[in-house]
């Protein structure tokens, strides 16, 4: 019985939601994409950087292997020939002349080597005094190969190589900006790959949630049609507790005015006409409080159509007014039905209608017509009488005399029943053609 615009707003939500979760899957998506692309960016550029390490440690190697073989063979021709080997060249002249050529690679500035004990060899091709650091000799020692950055934009490249048993560190120094080119190109890869692989992602996460923010509609619309449905359950339980709650209390007024009507009814024992109108509001009355029990027991629970309710109407006053015809309207929605407490609401204050027009003139014609509308039933009751005073209109449903020899309080009590089921009793229309009330029932087909 509370929160349902509360459960409305809730229930436009969902779809909302989703959206601002593809905004943010989107960013985050964006994100790891712009993070994988600089690990890749980096890993790229490392491979590269040994790549190039690779091929100047190959190239130093085979002209320090040509050098050395050279050496070799001018130490063997010296010792056949006796001669003094006092001229052969050393390991630092080998790595000089090894240097000195590998200067024709364009990109190399400078060569530096280093022993085991990290010391420089004297090389003409040097061209730097900032030596590596002892953790770059163990970072080389491990890797096979490292790089740092000097002065002036400039790169040097460290590598090892083993001759004779020895191992010694290569250092080249490449001219600045020796990668810039390579770098370029790469970026520009990297930034078509990622487009490519971020819109694809896009393209993915926007179907996946489209697919899911077709699936929450879904549920939305089932929570919308079971959130209506509880609305009306809601609906109708308040209005039963209502209707108890007046029932209770109409149920004490009731037996307090049947006693009156008793006391009265002895009263006026030569009086049939008086007797006549309060046996009719007894009638009305014990109509109403067993239709209010049963509805409070809840032990009957039944339905009656249009048709089986005006049907009732007439076979009640088939014996009692011989002169009274009815005209039943076949077009009438004579089909739909009522519940138990709104059919024998409505026969009793239908019945109290029939009556009032047969008190009014003999011979009467009632005619009796049904409409449905979007929300509610409207049945009609119309007679050919000569219609209700002027001054009587204006108080029609408070407890007065509108007709001679009447209560007073026959349409009052229809009017409260009608509105303990919440429904509405109208006057449509009164004059000396006759008059037309109207009961609107509400229903949900």
């Amino acid at each position: 019985m509370v929160g349902w615009s509360r459960l409305g707003e809730m229930s436009t939500t969902p779809k909302d939601r989703s959206w601002t979760s593809f905004i943010w899957a989107s960013m985050t998506m964006c994100l790891m994409v712009f993070c994988v692309l600089i690990f890749a960016r980096t890993q790229l550029h490392e491979e590269v950087i040994a790549s190039d390490a690779r091929f100047l440690k190959s190239i130093f190697e085979k002209n320090l292997e040509e050098f050395y073989l050279q050496n070799l063979e001018s130490e063997f021709l010296f010792a056949e020939n006796d001669l003094s080997t006092s001229n052969l060249i050393g390991l630092e002249t080998l790595l000089n002349r090894a240097a000195i050529s590998c200067l024709n690679i364009p990109q190399i500035q400078g060569i530096e080597a280093f022993n085991q004990k990290y010391e420089a060899f004297d090389l003409s091709t040097s061209v730097s005094n900032a030596y590596p650091s002892p953790k770059e000799f163990e970072e080389v020692i491990n890797k096979g190969w490292s790089y740092r950055n000097i002065k002036s934009n400039a790169l040097s490249l460290l590598t090892t190589i083993h001759h004779e048993g020895v191992e010694i560190c290569l250092e080249f120094t490449l001219l600045p900006n020796s990668y810039e080119k390579s770098w370029i190109e790469i970026d520009a890869a990297l930034i078509k790959q990622g487009l490519l692989i971020g819109l694809t992602m896009l393209v993915i996460l926007w179907v996946i949630f489209k697919i899911m923010i077709g699936r929450i509609a879904v549920k939305e619309k089932l929570l919308l049609e079971r959130t209506e449905v509880l609305k009306k359950t809601n609906e109708e339980l308040s209005r039963a507790y209502k209707t108890t709650g007046l029932g209770a209390m109409t149920g004490h007024l009731m037996h307090g005015l049947r006693g009156q009507l008793t006391n009265l009814q002895n009263l006026v024992t030569e009086d049939k006409s008086a007797q006549q109108q309060i046996s009719q509001i007894q009638l009305l009355v014990q109509q109403s409080l067993g239709s209010i029990k049963e509805m409070q027991d809840g032990e009957i629970a039944y339905s009656l159509s249009i048709s089986e309710l005006f049907e009732i109407i007439q076979g009640k006053f088939r014996k009692t007014a011989l002169s009274t015809t009815f005209d039943v309207d076949p077009k009438a929605c004579c089909s739909e039905t009522l519940n138990n407490l709104q059919s024998n609401l409505a026969l009793a204050i239908l019945t109290n209608l029939v009556q009032n027009a047969i008190d009014a003139k003999n011979g009467v014609s009632v005619s009796l017509s049904c409409r449905k509308r979007e929300s509610s039933l409207e049945l009609d009751i119309s007679d050919n009488g000569s219609g209700i005073p002027t001054l009587v209109k204006n108080r029609l449903f408070e407890p007065v005399v509108s007709k001679k020899g009447g209560s007073g309080i026959g349409l009052a009590l229809s009017q409260q029943l009608a509105e303990s089921m919440g429904a509405k009793l109208t006057l449509v229309h009164s004059d000396q053609t006759g008059t037309s009330f109207r009961l609107s029932i509400p229903y949900h087909s």
